[in-house]
């Protein structure tokens, strides 16, 4: 599901069609996303600047071209596996504001178009960094090679606003001096919104009235 199918959605168990999103949350994703209704649509601008947290898992040894689990394998590095004592050092460079290189395949428009149309077509522009800030970064837990599986680790991000966790874990293993691909990615909040908070698409389309939540509450 993307962002824009949760919006269909939601306008369809509604029955209301001003509806927006709270900031963009790619497909291979999962996690909190923000939808503002009717009159609170004009307030999407401000959500967008808002702080987030995820839960992202980074598998060593290989890098796509859209650097997550769904694209093809541009770089392999069999056995790169770096230690949990080098990795959780490595995460102390990553806090703070960062000069970052989005993906190739996402929706920023370089020249008015989508990054990832122009991808798909086979262009790879050169891309500026951007400023971005780390506010936290931990490692959660690391799962150490095995014959069936590549080094892991979890990662637990507070960010603020137009962080690619994609980019973030390409950079920190390439500071580690590998290659590694995002394999999993759980928006855990945005703003005030959290996941303990949140329902599943299923529970909207059952009861709408239960996504709704008072203004203030968001905006807090």
């Amino acid at each position: 599901m993307t962002s824009h199918d949760a919006v269909q959605m939601a306008r369809r168990a509604t029955g209301i069609k001003r509806i927006g999103h709270g900031g963009t949350l790619d497909p291979a994703a999962a996690g909190v996303l923000p939808l503002c209704v009717g009159s609170a649509t004009r307030l999407s601008e401000y959500l967008l600047q808002h702080s987030k947290e995820y839960i992202a898992e980074s598998t060593f040894g290989y890098e796509t071209d859209t650097l997550d689990a769904v694209g093809e394998t541009i770089k392999s590095q069999p056995g790169f596996a770096p230690a949990q004592e080098e990795i959780a050092t490595i995460l102390k460079h990553f806090t703070g504001e960062q000069q970052q290189i989005p993906p190739h395949y996402s929706a920023l428009k370089k020249d008015g178009k989508k990054l990832y149309e122009l991808a798909r077509a086979g262009e790879m522009p050169e891309l500026e960094p951007r400023c971005v800030h780390i506010h936290k970064l931990e490692l959660l837990h690391y799962f150490s090679a095995t014959n069936d599986s590549p080094a892991r680790a979890m990662l637990r991000i507070k960010c603020g606003s137009g962080t690619y966790i994609r980019s973030l874990i390409r950079d920190i293993a390439h500071r580690l001096g590998g290659c590694a691909t995002m394999t999993f990615l759980v928006r855990t909040q945005s703003g005030a919104c959290n996941l303990a908070d949140a329902h599943t698409a299923e529970a909207i389309q059952e009861n709408p009235a239960i996504c709704l939540s008072p203004l203030p509450k968001v905006l807090s």
